[in-house]
């Protein structure tokens, strides 16, 4: 008898485990077509306006790779100004060109940046963004100054992978961020790849983490309900 409401308990157990699993899962599924819809979406958007916007974006990104911080946000202002045609464009284009920027006017141009961001981008440019800019309010000479291999690539592989998340976004096409620096860099040998990946890797486990934390319980709930189940 007591073996029988043992058994009886745990099926029951392995029921509701399974149908918690069910669930979770179907959520999931749910979540992830709707994030697919919405990108095609927004993909076609791009398509059709603020193209020219985007383009001096993913611009200003690809010029801090190769650039200095004052470079390329010269580049982006001027960048603008011919946008919007502005009318003083030649006075304002010295002005901008007499002018040394630094590490306080990115701080002001990562807001705007990121406005950008919420308007045209999706979750994952977001989220690769405000890494950025965590690490830039910090302070990136402070973070740089030793100049180690370490340390150059955190902030190129944060960079890339902005570059990396808008790409796609603007055209669809996938572009790997390692891909980008081995472009763009001339001396990119597997020592750098490598602790390029590292960084990948800590930066995605940074932005996602309650993701990864359901997904691990959602794979103990299944193992556990395997279990009891035989």
């Amino acid at each position: 008898m007591y073996m029988e409401n043992l058994i009886g308990d745990n099926n029951v157990l392995a029921f509701v485990i399974s149908f918690l699993s069910s669930v979770v899962v179907a959520y999931i599924t749910a979540k992830l077509t709707l994030s697919n819809s919405k990108k095609s979406i927004t993909a076609e958007h791009f398509k059709q306006q603020s193209i020219d916007l985007q383009k001096i974006n993913l611009e200003f990104w690809s010029s801090m790779l190769s650039s200095e911080i004052s470079t390329a946000i010269k580049k982006y202002k001027i960048d603008l100004l011919k946008l919007n045609n502005d009318k003083n464009i030649n006075t304002k284009i010295k002005e901008i060109e007499n002018k040394k920027y630094g590490e306080e006017e990115l701080k002001e141009l990562l807001k705007e940046l990121q406005l950008n961001s919420y308007l045209y981008g999706s979750y994952s440019t977001i989220k690769a963004m405000g890494t950025y800019q965590q690490f830039a309010y910090k302070g990136i000479n402070k973070e740089d100054n030793k100049k180690s291999n370490w340390k150059t690539m955190k902030t190129l592989t944060m960079v890339s992978r902005i570059i990396s998340k808008m790409k796609y976004d603007y055209t669809g096409e996938k572009t790997g961020a390692m891909d980008i620096l081995r472009i763009r860099i001339n001396d990119f040998d597997f020592k750098k790849e490598m602790i390029g990946y590292l960084w990948s890797i800590c930066f995605y486990i940074k932005e996602r983490y309650v993701s990864i934390l359901l997904a691990i319980i959602i794979i103990l709930l299944i193992i556990f309900g395997t279990i009891i189940v035989f």
